[in-house]
C-alpha cells in the first residue's frame, strides 16, 4: 500500500507541476521547446516510474506467494502469522479516501477521465504537443 500511495503522490505532484508549467499570456513565446520538453517528461517518466515500480512489487509479491502456497516446488519459508485485520482495514480505508480526494482534484481541475474537458481551470491550459 505505501507503493501505491507513493506513486499515487508522484502523479499528483506531476499534475500540479503540469498545471503550474501551463503559458501565462505571452509566456510560451519565450521557450516553448523548453516546455514542451518539462510537459513530456511530466507526461512520460511519473507513470512510467509507476508503472515499472509496480510490476516489480507484484513480481516480488507473486514469488512470495508461490513460496507459501507450493513450499516443495518454490522452497517456501517459515509459517508466518495472520495478519492484523485492524491494520490492513485502516490502510484500506486510508487508501478509498486517498483515491475519492483523487478524483475530486482531478475532476476539479476538468480531468476526471483523462481527458481536458470543460472543468473550471481547463480554459486555461492549452495542448503542449498541438503544433503552434
Amino acid at each position: 500500500m505505501f507503493v501505491d500511495a507513493a506513486t499515487y503522490g508522484l502523479n499528483l505532484w506531476a499534475e500540479r507541476k503540469k498545471a503550474v508549467c501551463a503559458p501565462v499570456d505571452g509566456a510560451a513565446q519565450i521557450d516553448p521547446i523548453g516546455r514542451r520538453r518539462s510537459l513530456l517528461l511530466l507526461e512520460l517518466v511519473p507513470p512510467l516510474f509507476s508503472v515499472t515500480t509496480l510490476l516489480v512489487v507484484t513480481a516480488l509479491v507473486s514469488e512470495e506467494a508461490l513460496g507459501t502456497l507450493f513450499p516443495d516446488a518454490f522452497g517456501g519459508g517459515d509459517p508466518e502469522e495472520d495478519p492484523d485485520a485492524l491494520i490492513m482495514l485502516l490502510f484500506s480505508v486510508a487508501n478509498l479516501v486517498l483515491d475519492f480526494i483523487n478524483v475530486f482534484f482531478f475532476a476539479r481541475a476538468g480531468y476526471l477521465f483523462g481527458f481536458m474537458g470543460n472543468g473550471p481551470s481547463s480554459s486555461s491550459l492549452e495542448n503542449p504537443f498541438s503544433s503552434p
